[in-house]
Formats: C-alpha cells, structure tokens, sequence
C-alpha cells in the first residue's frame, strides 16, 4: 500500500467512472463508512483504463477485490478475490494474499477478515446480477 494514497472511497472511484465495461463497482456496505470497490473478472478485458486515469498510479483491475464468476476464472488470475463454489450462491472460495479460505454467508465465525466478508454478504444478497454464469 503506497503511503500517499487518496482512499478510493473517500477520494476517488474514478476507476468506476472510466471503465468502458463497467468492470469496476462502488458498493455500500453496511457497517463500512466508505464505498468499496469490487472489480467484476467477467466483465474486464483488461483494457488498462482504470490504471491509466487512477491519479495514484494503481491498476484497480488488477489490485481491487475481484468478484469471478467460477472457481475456474479465479485460478486462473492472481487476484485477490473470490467466487460462488455452489449453484444456490451460498458459499465462495475466497483468496486474500495468497492465503486460501471458504466463506458461507452469514457465517458468525470465519478465517475471512470481516471487512471482506461484509462485502461478498453485500454482493450476495444486494447486488446478486454481478455474479452472472
């Protein structure tokens, strides 16, 4: 984490603003005072744009929490993030750091940072479209 940085939830969410795909979404959490930002895998073609209008020189295609759409897309990328394991869209391989975990919603106890797991329970159950087959 750069030192300088504006806070993309406080400051910024240009990388929202200049995506052609919309790959990058400002989310409300609940509980959360700032927007946070989740890049959708399924809808980036990694164009760059979010990197080169992002004023602290961040690639949020590659850095923000990524939603995948299989455990198949999240293998394949190194991106911390996490995707749907079951049909019902219960429970979500998880990847933070390299570090691998499980989460099932409204879990009250997971190796899931609860920041983290606020968001997937926000994108689970407000935003249910983004996690398109």
């Amino acid at each position: 984490t750069k030192t300088r940085c504006l806070g993309c939830g406080s400051v910024c969410e240009g990388c929202c603003d200049v995506c052609p795909n919309r790959a990058n979404v400002a989310i409300k959490v609940p509980g959360l005072a700032k927007h946070q930002v989740v890049h959708v895998d399924g809808m980036c073609n990694e164009c760059g744009n979010c990197a080169s209008f992002c004023p602290e020189k961040h690639a949020p295609y590659l850095e923000k929490l990524t939603l995948f759409c299989n455990t198949e897309e999240m293998a394949a990328s190194s991106n911390s993030g996490f995707a749907p394991v079951n049909a019902e869209k219960t429970k979500f391989a998880v990847r933070l750091a390299g570090e691998s975990y499980v989460y099932e919603l409204g879990a009250e106890s997971s190796a899931v940072p609860a920041e983290i797991a606020e968001v997937i329970e926000t994108v689970a159950k407000r935003f249910p479209w983004l996690m398109y087959d």
